[in-house]
């Protein structure tokens, strides 16, 4: 095949693609491109991965947020925008953020108030509205007007509102 210039293509209707570094006209069928294209149309069609289907949700009153993380040990994370009370004294280890994050695991033995960098605030959550519950293996979220409780499945978790956390 004879090298030719991009600007001397015979037409685009038998070129589908030109080779950057011989610059040589790439002749595909219809068939062999479709072909091609089979592998990414048939992933496109699966879901997404764990992390995004695990999901999270809001409190009604959109002061608690909380995401879930599942895989070996899944974990629920929640955090307060506001609190009115006043969290333990930092840990000395603690140069981050310090009382409004919480979280229970599925092997964890007791509720844990986190050191934190970031957040997993996110306006676009669903709202768990009070009664409900977010359920997912070994984690168990129930949405409250006293607040968000979360437990696993061995009854170890937290309660949380904007003037009280209790963990256990």
């Amino acid at each position: 095949m004879q090298a030719v210039r991009p600007d001397k293509l015979r037409s685009t209707a038998d070129v589908v693609s030109i080779n950057p570094i011989l610059l040589k006209p790439a002749r595909y069928s219809l068939t062999r491109l479709c072909i091609g294209m089979l592998p990414a149309i048939v992933l496109a069609g699966l879901p997404a991965p764990a992390v995004a289907q695990d999901g999270g949700f809001r409190s009604p009153s959109g002061n608690i947020h909380c995401q879930y993380l599942g895989g070996d040990d899944p974990t629920v994370r929640c955090d307060l925008i506001q609190m009115t009370n006043r969290p333990p004294p930092r840990p000395a280890n603690c140069d981050l953020e310090w009382g409004k994050a919480f979280e229970i695991s599925a092997k964890a033995v007791a509720g844990t108030r986190l050191c934190y960098g970031d957040t997993v605030q996110d306006g676009s959550l669903p709202v768990l509205a009070y009664g409900r519950q977010f359920s997912r293996p070994r984690i168990l979220c129930t949405s409250s007007e006293e607040g968000i409780e979360c437990r696993n499945s061995n009854g170890y978790g937290f309660k949380i509102a904007r003037a009280s956390q209790t963990l256990w």
